[in-house]
Parts: C-alpha cells; sequence; structure tokens
C-alpha cells in the first residue's frame, strides 16, 4: 500500500463525433482495467448516453505505481467498493461532460523514434518499438487535445517505491502540457518486451525527471502535418479461444523441477532459479485452461484503432502498423481488458514473459493473423 502521495493521478478522457457516430477514449494512470469491469462501464455509457458500445475505449497506461483498491479479484485484500463505484461514475460521466465542449477540429498526425531512453528489455541494447505516434486536434485557434501512442512500459521507478505518482507516463504528460499547451491521452501500444529496463542511470523521482523531460522534448519536437479525414466507419470483432488440458504438461513440468534444482545451469539466461521453479510450480495448480482473446478493429478513415487487451510483443505492433503507409494505425494495448503477455514463438522458454505465459508457443500469431485480416479489409 502507498505510504504517500507523490504526485497526483489522473484520468484523460477525449471525445469526438464524426459523421453523427461518437467515439469516446478514457485513458488513466492504472495498472490494467479488467475486461468485465470495462464491459460493466461500456454497457452504462452506451445505455445512458448511446455511444456504441464498440466506439468505447477504456485505457491503462500500465503505471505499476497506481491506486489498485478496485480490484475485485486482486489477493491484496484492499478492494474498496466505493473506490470502485467513484471510479465507473468518473468514466461514465465523461462522455456528458466532453459533449458540453464540442467544437469543430482538424485533425493531424506526425511522428518520430524516440531513442535512448527505452528499448527491448528482452534483447540488451536492441530497440523495441521506439516509434512515437502524434494525433492532435486543432481547433482554428490553437491545438486542443492529442493523443500519444507510444509502446513502452510506465515503469521507470524502483518497485520498492510507495509513493504513488503517475510515473513515466505522467511525467511526459506533464512536461509536454508545457510544451504543447495541453495534455494527451497517452495510450501504450505493443509494449510487452519494451520498457527502460537497461537503458535507465537509477530508480529515483530524479530519473523519472530525466526520462520524462527528454521524452517528451523528443515527442514535442514532432511536426504533426498528416491530416486525416474520420468518418463513421465500421469495426471488425476477433474472437481467439485459447482451451486445452494443462493436466497433460503436469508430469513434464515436475521433471523440469526435478532437473533445475540439480543443473541450475538449465534455467535461461537472466531468470532467477526460485522465479522459474515458482512458475512452473503455478502451472501445477491449473487443471485447465480456458481463455478467449478478443480484439477490436475500427475504421475510422484515415485512422484506424487496434484494441488489444494485453500486453502484445513490439514485433506484431510493428507488422501491424505496417501494413498500411496511408492511414494512421494505433496499437491500443491495455485496452478493455487485460489478457498477459502476448509474445512470439521465437522467445518461448527465453524470458519471464513467455515462462509464465498460458498461450501456448504460436498461439499469438494465429490471434495477430486475425487482427491484420481485419485491418487488410478496410485497406
Amino acid at each position: 500500500p502507498a505510504r504517500g502521495i507523490h504526485d497526483r493521478i489522473y484520468g484523460s478522457a477525449l471525445l469526438w463525433e464524426a459523421e453523427a457516430e461518437e467515439y469516446l477514449i478514457f485513458n488513466a494512470d492504472m495498472i490494467e482495467f479488467l475486461a468485465d469491469f470495462c464491459g460493466d462501464v461500456r454497457d452504462k455509457i452506451e445505455k445512458q448516453y448511446g455511444i456504441k458500445k464498440d466506439h468505447i475505449l477504456i485505457s491503462a497506461t500500465h503505471n505499476h505505481q497506481s491506486v489498485r483498491d478496485y480490484h475485485r479479484t486482486w489477493p491484496t485484500g484492499k478492494y474498496s467498493a466505493a473506490y470502485e463505484d467513484f471510479l465507473i461514475q468518473t468514466i461514465v460521466h465523461s462522455a456528458e461532460d466532453l459533449r458540453k465542449e464540442l467544437t469543430e477540429v482538424r485533425i493531424f498526425t506526425g511522428k518520430t523514434v524516440v531513442e535512448g531512453y527505452y528499448g527491448s528489455r528482452l534483447h540488451a541494447g536492441q530497440p523495441a518499438d521506439n516509434e512515437v505516434i502524434l494525433v492532435e486536434f486543432r481547433t482554428r485557434e490553437r491545438a486542443a487535445a492529442g493523443i500519444i501512442n507510444w509502446a513502452v512500459h510506465s515503469t521507470v521507478l524502483s518497485p520498492e517505491n510507495a509513493l504513488l505518482t503517475a510515473e513515466y507516463a505522467g511525467a511526459v504528460r506533464r512536461e509536454l502540457k508545457e510544451r504543447l499547451g495541453y495534455e494527451p491521452l497517452i495510450i501504450t501500444g505493443a509494449a510487452g518486451d519494451c520498457s527502460t529496463r537497461g537503458y535507465g542511470q537509477g530508480k529515483d523521482f530524479d530519473e523519472l525527471e530525466r526520462v520524462g523531460r527528454g521524452t517528451a522534448r523528443a515527442i514535442a519536437a514532432i511536426s504533426p502535418d498528416q491530416e486525416l479525414f474520420l468518418k463513421a466507419g465500421e469495426s471488425r470483432q476477433i474472437t481467439y479461444p485459447v482451451r486445452y488440458d494443462m493436466r497433460e504438461q503436469h508430469e513434464d513440468i515436475r521433471r523440469t523441477i526435478e532437473e533445475i534444482k540439480e543443473k541450475p545451469e538449465l534455467v535461461p539466461a537472466g531468470i532467477s532459479p526460485g522465479f522459474y521453479e515458482k512458475c512452473l510450480k503455478n502451472k501445477l495448480m491449473i487443471e485447465t485452461v480456458d481463455i478467449e482473446l478478443f480484439s477490436t478493429v475500427l475504421d475510422l478513415g484515415d485512422l484506424i484503432l487496434v484494441v488489444v487487451p494485453g500486453e502484445l510483443s513490439s514485433r506484431f505492433g510493428k507488422e501491424i502498423k505496417a501494413l498500411s503507409k496511408e492511414k494512421c494505425i494505433l496499437i491500443c494495448g491495455y485496452t478493455n481488458g487485460f489478457m498477459h503477455y502476448m509474445m512470439p514463438k521465437e522467445e518461448y522458454g527465453r524470458s519471464m514473459e513467455t515462462i509464465e505465459s498460458l498461450y501456448p508457443a504460436g498461439t499469438i500469431e494465429e490471434y495477430v493473423d486475425r487482427i491484420k485480416h481485419a485491418v487488410l479489409s478496410f485497406l
């Protein structure tokens, strides 16, 4: 539990209308939003304000240093129904508040590559997806709002920190307000294997300020000069069921546990034997796996939003964005749910992200192929 507040955490909401259809994004300094929570909130907004459920995105920056009291299912013993209700009402009523402020805008985009502050955390010194996209909404007088789409874990500070903070995304957002004149939503994309690990000069608030200021400086230098023309488009719903009997693997798992006790060198580099054994023992407690992966692809004309409820590998994010050079494609990770790490088969057995995973190797490739097919249907 937090012992104090270093800086406030926020929720940011953006509502726009294209051809009489409304779209709402709520983006907050939280670690995640579970699918059931998002489904309930989106149902409430659709019922109360008439915004189609498919047009509502509830997104987390994946801030590990945030409030968790709204999680009914987490074993923290700190669940607060009052906080959960406050959070739900905040999201729902944001639509009403924003409708009062609707104004005519033009929309522009630009991008840059941010280097030196983050990259692959699986392959030291290599980039992951370091491209940052800015989508800016401009009135006749000024830039009024914007979306930053980046692919990096919002984690600079040590896990030992016990002060509430908006972390990396919040530090960048505060600095961008000074430079751009508004606070953008920061939508985290395919960041499953991308973080500041290995790129930092410390894990304290001084380092957070250094990294936040430097990253914001690079983003503020973007010249969004490509105009986007939005329409009331279609959406595609993707589902991919993952169902199997884990008990069929239990004998092999027990054998592996015994082997690493005798030969710790068999544990993949960079992973502690204790953690490796813990992950394997956790799988011995699971009898069957039944997961329904899902995604939504929204076609908005020159803008395509790809909703992924989890931590997609940067490789897949880059592949999806590369499907079109003409349209702006944003990967909205940690959005409308949270289904953990989604990594490529070549990483399996080599990293914490895959050793913990309940998705068999090759599963996510098939899931992403369905997303790509949906994107291509709009091109």
